[in-house]
């Protein structure tokens, strides 16, 4: 096994005793000469240390016998599958067998080279520079990047190169040269193949017209394929979530013509899997590499399909139908999407039940006490008229003194928290430091790819084993010291005992800290110092002790048999809430008033109204709570979906309260939804979906099966959609803007319009339109993008002109 710097000086001369090595020198000397013994004994190929789905795939495969198949049977299975197509029999179900069951068996020594060329492909160039400053021996590389300075997570829309880090190793007990680059997220798009109109039955076609990747950029697949040139093995670092698996394939997709072909002509026997949460686990990872999930990529694969024929063919139909009946007004594209279309219902069900409620009120009896000079106030339970109050403060208003007739005390305690996941990340930074959800998530993957923190995106919260927790906190406090704080660092993690509290889904481990000491080149701003500091605090706390209050039940007695009772909550330790303040309850006035007998002075007697106060709009951290408990999405993908209906403005957001308000048109659109389609409101159909893909991913159902069964059930809703839409196309009226003067009409507005209208027909223009100012304005920014396109759906809007056409106008 690899070791790194979590290994103290007297555990690496341990070792280095048990192999027979030196025992002098300095710690990076000790680990390089563990590091390379280890390396040039080991020939052995690694193993997986994850579970084996051979039973599940078992499942797919006892579904379709391959063999039995035709040569067009099986053109069509790989189609299916968006695999190549060209070949023999013999070579499709090589393809097959190989995609779904590649061999990890195959011994690099059979490459016959005294050194081999690994390629390392990261997601970001970020954490390619941090995987290749782990993995190099004494962290030194070579950078062979053109423009390196210039390239960061922005450069696929800003330049041409990218980032190629070189250094030289061992590999599988190989001497090895390494080459270290990275994507820029996704390579390839997908998109409608073919022209398409904008009639009705054209938009429902498209449910079945095919989908084909498109490259995003075309810099990327040509630089990937010159990068991969004559490498020997593959070795993708790319995040461990059903994205990266699909990004996985798509980087194979631009270097399989590219890479050296091994003897047994198969490309898959020499690309590997890196599973890791952070690029300090690299070391670990590279001793356990594994093979790539195909099953993962067809689940990702069906859900963008779905989700791009869905959301493209339902919001094509309902603009299209709003451009046509309200052809004096300026429509956008008003978009749908299966997931944001829950996360308006539940924004504007709160609206609702905030504006349509009906306040109760009561009348209370309000009575001032004094002792010894403290004074406080007790109050009666609510009465329905103010006369019935009144008859009780009467009664009252001689009475001097009363009793403390009881003192009960109830003790409570609050657990620290266990492990922080992407959830409850971004529902803190909400309500902490009013960072939206893709804010948050932006700020923390710059984290993760500099090396700060682990993965993000986890719904685990339980700790792993070797958490090495004061590796940890040494790094917190170099980073950023929690300055404000006066800090007992010795004494805050007392020993490596995981915390037995949280779950493990067998995803990735919670969101922590790593061991990681940055240095000035990554300083963090001031969102990213924010983020890190409560990813840190939440860490620390998660050692402390639990928060201990108790709450005292006073009842005093007033005579006339009357009995008013007072709470008292008061904290005992502050425990884990000394790091997490926003944790601590409300204390309350009075915990020492007087004890069991005291005789409290009556101050004044006074009747209060107390007016029921309506449910706040929803916030953004309860709306984050109640995607993940409704499933709709995944953690990674929330963020998208809230900021969508924002972007869209279905929504606007108060920023002082962080609550979500609906406009007119989030309203009209979700009044339309629940009278035609009420179930595509129901947040348990997204759930439904979801875990659907989910067993493609597991291999315990078919790609095609599931495809097709999620698309047949949105086709009979669109069925209803189509039905019934038009009937509530005027009550849009007042959510948009009346058109320029000038406009002119465009082939979407009209592909509802009856026979008799004219076509091309300019609104309101004058007799010479070369003298009208406005027409030569809108000659003049011909060349521009119009208003409309902004949305990365909006190219489906305008299929019937053809899409150079479209450039020129």
């Amino acid at each position: 096994m690899i070791v790194g710097q979590s290994w103290t000086v007297d555990k690496l001369k341990a070792k280095c005793g048990e192999l027979g090595l030196k025992k002098t020198g300095k710690k990076q000397d000790l680990i390089d000469r563990i590091n390379t013994h280890v390396m040039s004994v080991n020939t052995e190929p690694c193993t997986s240390s994850i579970d084996d789905l051979t039973a599940g795939l078992q499942n797919v495969r006892l579904k379709k016998s391959w063999e039995n198949m035709t040569v067009s049977e099986l053109k069509t299975e790989l189609d299916t599958f968006r695999l190549p197509t060209n070949g023999c029999k013999e070579d499709l179900l090589k393809r097959l067998q190989s995609y779904f069951y590649p061999k990890d068996d195959f011994d690099l020594r059979k490459l016959n080279k005294d050194r081999i060329k690994v390629l390392f492909v990261a997601e970001k160039p970020s954490m390619a520079k941090e995987l290749a400053r782990t993995l190099a021996p004494r962290s030194y590389y070579r950078d062979k990047s053109e423009n390196s300075r210039k390239i960061n997570e922005t450069s696929k829309k800003t330049g041409d190169s990218i980032v190629i880090l070189e250094f030289s190793s061992y590999f599988k007990g190989l001497p090895a040269d390494f080459v270290v680059t990275s994507t820029f997220g996704h390579i390839f798009n997908e998109e409608f193949q073919g022209q398409h109109g904008g009639r009705k039955e054209e938009i429902q076609e498209l449910f079945e017209r095919k989908v084909i990747s498109v490259p995003n950029t075309g810099f990327l697949e040509k630089k990937l394929g010159e990068v991969s040139r004559g490498c020997d093995v593959v070795v993708l670092w790319l995040d461990c979530d059903l994205e990266g698996e699909a990004i996985c394939y798509e980087v194979l997709e631009c270097i399989k013509d590219s890479i050296n072909t091994p003897p047994t002509g198969d490309i898959m026997d020499v690309v590997f899997r890196a599973k890791f949460s952070a690029a300090e686990d690299a070391p670990k990872a590279i001793n356990n590499l594994i093979k790539p999930n195909f099953l993962q990529n067809l689940a990702n694969i069906a859900k963008h399909d779905l989700d791009l024929r869905i959301g493209v063919v339902f919001s094509r139909f309902q603009t299209a139908v709003l451009r046509s009946q309200l052809r004096n007004l300026d429509i956008p594209h008003v978009s749908f999407g299966p997931c944001q279309t829950p996360c308006l219902a539940f924004c504007v069900e709160r609206y609702h039940k905030t504006i349509n409620y009906k306040a109760v009120v009561k009348y209370q009896v309000v009575v001032d006490l004094s002792l010894n000079g403290k004074k406080i106030k007790v109050t009666s339970r609510g009465f329905e008229t103010r006369g019935e109050a009144e008859k009780i403060a009467n009664s009252l208003q001689n009475q001097k003194n009363c009793k403390i007739v009881s003192v009960k005390r109830t003790d409570f305690s609050k657990d620290p928290p266990a492990g922080l996941n992407t959830i409850h990340l971004l529902q803190e930074c909400s309500k902490i430091h009013g960072f939206s959800p893709d804010e948050t998530m932006n700020v923390a993957e710059r984290l993760y790819s500099t090396g700060l923190i682990s993965y993000p995106r986890t719904e685990t919260t339980r700790y792993p084993e070797d958490l090495r927790a004061s590796e940890r906190v040494l790094a917190i406090k170099e980073n950023i010291g929690l300055a404000d704080e006066s800090m007992d660092w010795e004494n805050y993690v007392t020993s490596e005992k995981v915390v037995e509290r949280g779950i493990d889904v067998g995803d990735h481990q919670p969101i922590l800290p790593t061991t990681v000491i940055h240095k000035r080149s990554t300083y963090m701003n001031e969102r990213q110092t924010k983020v890190y500091d409560l990813i840190s605090r939440h860490f620390l706390a998660s050692f402390l002790g639990p928060h201990k209050y108790h709450i005292l039940d006073v009842v005093f007695d007033l005579g006339n048999e009357l009995t008013f009772n007072r709470k008292i909550q008061i904290i005992d330790d502050e425990g884990f809430t000394s790091l997490l303040p926003w944790e601590k309850v409300e204390t309350t006035d009075g915990g020492d008033f007087g004890k069991e007998g005291s005789l409290p002075n009556v101050v004044s007697i006074k009747i209060k109204e107390d007016r029921s106060q309506p449910p706040s709009l929803i916030t953004e951290s309860e709306l984050i709570g109640l995607m993940e408990k409704h499933r709709i999405g995944t953690d990674g993908s929330i963020p998208g979906h809230i900021g969508n209906i924002l972007k869209r403005k279905y929504v606007t957001l108060e920023k002082e309260s962080r609550c979500l308000k609906p406009t007119e048109l989030g309203l009209q659109l979700y009044n339309a939804y629940h009278q035609c389609v009420p179930e595509l409101l129901n947040p348990t159909l997204r759930a439904t979906v979801e875990a659907l893909l989910m067993e493609i991913a597991n291999g315990k159902r078919d790609f095609e099966e599931v495809r097709r069964y999620i698309l047949d059930q949105f086709k009979l809703q669109y069925k209803n959609f189509v039905e019934n839409f038009e009937k509530f196309a005027p009550d849009f009226k007042d959510c948009f803007e009346l058109k320029d003067a000038c406009y002119v009409t465009r082939k979407e507005d009209r592909v509802f319009a009856k026979p008799h209208q004219p076509r091309n027909r300019m609104m309101y223009q004058s007799r010479d339109s070369n003298q009208n100012p406005l027409m030569l304005e809108e000659k003049k920014s011909t060349s521009k993008k119009r208003t409309h396109d902004h949305d990365p759906d909006f190219r489906y809007m305008n299929p019937a002109v053809p899409a150079k056409r479209r450039e020129k106008r």
